[in-house]
């Protein structure tokens, strides 16, 4: 398993790579001004501009949500991940649909659950819908469910997930899984991995309170 200086390390690294794609547009946009407005150039690069920063300003929301230090253990309500989730997944190919009660939960499942939900949108490489379910009973389990086309879990992520070695080593791009597995397991939570055609399902189980 790989060490805290290490996944502090790739997390970073994570962030940056999150944040290059919509910060590009933002200086393509500010390019555009800097010419003469024939053709009424400025009013697309006014767009970029917008675009570039909700997109940004969504995806650090999100992981700022998902990567900060717990502070204590309180309930929180799983619709704090859908108030960071949808504007997340707008400027994503998955659509995401949510399905789920507003039950309570403590901060790390929250946190687990949040880095599901990133994991289960690059399942969907060509575009599909993530739905968010949860049931409670003697378990409390909340599951992102990913249905498209072509949908996939890569080895090396579902291998991060349950703790199994990566072949070459641990990349940037096991960031999320990582982070998941460590917290799930820190909290005593389960992680499993359901798979049929064009469907994966991430699933977070903790002690329900039923």
């Amino acid at each position: 398993m790989v060490d805290g200086l290490r996944l502090a390390a790739l997390v970073g690294s994570k962030v940056c790579h999150e944040i290059v794609g919509p910060m590009t547009g933002i200086l393509h946009g500010l390019e555009l001004l800097k010419e003469s407005d024939i053709g009424g150039r400025n009013a697309e690069a006014l767009a970029l501009l917008e675009q570039g920063l909700h997109k940004v300003a969504a995806k650090v929301d999100f992981l700022r949500g998902t990567f900060a230090p717990n502070e204590g253990e309180a309930l929180i309500s799983l619709s704090e991940a859908r108030r960071l989730g949808e504007p997340l997944f707008a400027s994503l190919k998955p659509d995401l649909a949510w399905r789920a009660p507003d039950i309570s939960l403590p901060r790390t499942a929250l946190r687990v659950f949040m880095n599901l939900l990133l994991l289960s949108a690059d399942c969907l490489p060509r575009g599909g819908v993530v739905a968010v379910e949860a049931e409670e009973s003697r378990v409390l389990e909340v599951r992102a469910v990913a249905t498209g086309p072509r949908a996939s879990l890569r080895a090396a992520v579902a291998g991060a997930l349950h703790g199994d070695p990566t072949e070459g080593g641990v990349q940037a791009d096991l960031v999320v899984p990582l982070m998941t597995l460590l917290l799930a397991r820190q909290a005593g939570y389960t992680l499993l991995t359901r798979t049929a055609p064009e469907r994966i399902e991430l699933v977070l189980q903790t002690p329900g309170r039923a």
